[in-house]
């Protein structure tokens, strides 16, 4: 959700026809360190912003809203004109610790729920790594053949709330050279995309504005998505977590309209929103994940991916996604499904084309994924690189895919003090060959 702040800031003056970006507010990314091991590993100076979706987007010559606890302001973005609205509104820079509750320090980045800043509340948040060279660039990350590890503190969120840690791909500059009216691009958090085809206030430079009702309308849903390849490797709390694969037809970000755009639980458009997913809990190892458990989230611990390619090089074709964690100096293995008809098969320890389509069977879903392309197109889109973001945000009955998950998910939603304990606390390890 993002924040739905007072404008009390104004941009500088300008009569193009384009987003603009305002200046009272300055935008200074924050500075996240990584490690690039090839095999001997230095320090990488990165940056995260602050995707655009979260900012102050305010009329560029006064203090009004355009987007605010209403919606759109029609004054400033009539529903039929999204170019008026462009022409009329103004980004902001961010405050990223006030406002939004994110921090970093050295190579760890905290991500708060809920923030309390000086014009209200703003509800979780999400942030993108930025090139170690330019500021106006997205770091990119080719996966294949590549092994990537990061900490977790998870200790203090409980269900109803997840901590992300994926890639999605997005363009480098965030599109600002492919839609000139995007005049933000990356350095403002520009060109989100997802496997979900997210409906973004801005897609392709342009106020997602179309056909727009009140937001209290159950009917509405905004006019267009934004949708790209989307690899999941932590989505979490201290009670479950999942990582997933999301092969899509298109190339890059690429906006949608109705049936283009895809949803989980619904016939796929683009994407495949649900993806292939490995949930210890939902594949039947209950006691593999959570407090006091194999993987105990009382503590801080370290998950490791890789990438694994048909030959073993950058350019061959991804076979499998492979995880494992380590805590205390111990090196714990993916667990093992323990569901008929997944189970016993010591080869389900990973993500592979065959067990998604078994995963697939077992839980009575349709195979999108395998319609998709599978591993063999979620591999192209890594193989042309993608963006690493970093999030908290509510989770969704769904995600959870569990009785007891669902009935506490729906007790926290009503609680009122959020902001107490809720944070995810993530460092970049390492990212290298195998």
């Amino acid at each position: 959700m993002r924040s739905l702040l007072s404008a009390t800031i104004v941009s500088v003056a300008s009569t193009v026809a384009a987003q603009k970006v305002g200046t009272l507010q300055a935008e200074t990314p924050l500075s996240l360190q990584w490690s690039k091991c090839e095999p001997t590993c230095t320090t990488q100076a990165g940056k995260v912003v602050l995707d655009a979706e979260w900012r102050s987007l305010h009329y560029w010559q006064g203090t009004d809203n355009c987007y605010g606890p209403g919606g759109w302001n029609p004054t400033y973005c009539p529903p039929s004109n999204p170019p008026l609205c462009a022409q009329n509104c103004a980004l902001e820079g961010a405050n990223y610790s006030g406002t939004y509750g994110v921090t970093t320090s050295g190579n760890a980045i905290t991500l708060k729920y809920v923030t309390q800043g000086s014009s209200g509340p703003s509800i979780g948040s999400r942030v993108f790594m930025l090139s170690t060279t330019d500021n106006t660039k997205y770091e990119i990350w080719k996966l294949l053949n590549k092994e990537l590890s990061f900490d977790v503190d998870v200790s203090n969120l409980p269900c109803g709330v997840k901590g992300s840690l994926y890639f999605v791909e997005m363009d480098a500059d965030g599109g600002k050279a492919k839609y000139p009216a995007n005049a933000g691009g990356a350095k403002y958090g520009t060109g989100y995309c997802d496997s979900k085809c997210n409906r973004n206030l801005w897609i392709n430079g342009e106020a997602n504005v179309l056909g727009w009702v009140a937001p209290t309308d159950p009917a509405y849903v905004p006019w267009y998505g934004s949708c790209c390849g989307e690899v999941d490797l932590f989505e979490g709390n201290k009670f479950a977590s999942a990582f997933s694969a999301h092969p899509c037809t298109v190339n890059g970000q690429t906006r949608c309209h109705d049936a283009q755009c895809s949803e989980p639980d619904a016939p796929s458009g683009y994407c495949d929103a649900n993806g292939c997913d490995w949930n210890s809990y939902r594949l039947g190892s209950t006691s593999f994940y959570g407090g006091g458990k194999t993987v105990d989230t009382t503590k801080k611990f370290t998950v490791v991916t890789q990438f694994i390619t048909s030959d073993g090089t950058d350019t061959g074709q991804l076979v499998e996604i492979k995880r494992f964690y380590l805590q205390n100096g111990v090196v714990i293995p993916n667990n093992n499904p323990i569901l008929p008809g997944l189970s016993p098969n010591p080869a389900y320890t990973s993500i592979k084309d065959s067990f998604c389509s078994d995963e697939r069977a077992v839980f009575g879903e349709t195979d999108y994924f395998a319609q998709l392309g599978g591993l063999t197109q979620v591999g192209q889109s890594l193989k042309r690189g993608g963006v690493l973001v970093f999030g908290i945000s509510i989770t969704s009955s769904g995600w959870m895919q569990s009785g007891p998950g669902v009935k506490i998910l729906l007790e926290r939603q009503n609680r009122s003090n959020w902001e107490d304990y809720l944070a995810i606390d993530v460092a970049v390890d390492r990212f290298r060959d195998f």
